[in-house]
């Protein structure tokens, strides 16, 4: 009788073992295949942002250039030429370096949004200033 018993047992933790291990193997499927995704996106995001541009801005004084340019523009929210409506206070949102020379920025104030073209240059001390080339809202 025991034995009988046993060999439930054992069939039915093979099949939950089998189950599990082809739930595994799908989602490690699934995984993989959202990290080639991942990898061609940021190969997408950067296309316009070339480690040569990258390099050549490090060499005038940006070490961290997405990132200090990126985040010198969301501080400068003048450079929004709209101002906000309804008590709404516009903010600079999605930020697209395209190349050592522009960006293309979203714009919004949670009423009205828009996208602007800035150019970007970098001074002899490594300050970073902004002309407004282009705008719209939506």
């Amino acid at each position: 009788m025991f034995a009988c018993t046993d060999i439930k047992k054992t069939d039915s933790l093979n099949k939950t073992i089998s189950i599990q291990t082809d739930s595994i193997r799908i989602l490690k499927n699934k995984i993989d295949s959202l990290h080639k995704l991942t990898i061609d996106f940021k190969t997408e995001l950067n296309s316009w942002f070339t480690e040569e541009e990258i390099n050549k801005l490090k060499e005038k004084g940006i070490l961290y250039p997405e990132k200090e340019i990126i985040n010198n523009l969301l501080k400068n929210t003048q450079l929004i030429p709209y101002p906000g409506v309804l008590g709404g206070t516009m903010r600079i949102g999605n930020v697209k370096l395209l190349g050592d020379r522009w960006v293309i920025a979203y714009f919004d104030d949670g009423h009205i949004d828009g996208q602007m073209i800035l150019r970007y240059i970098i001074t002899k001390d490594s300050t970073i200033k902004w002309i407004v080339m282009d705008h719209y809202i939506n």
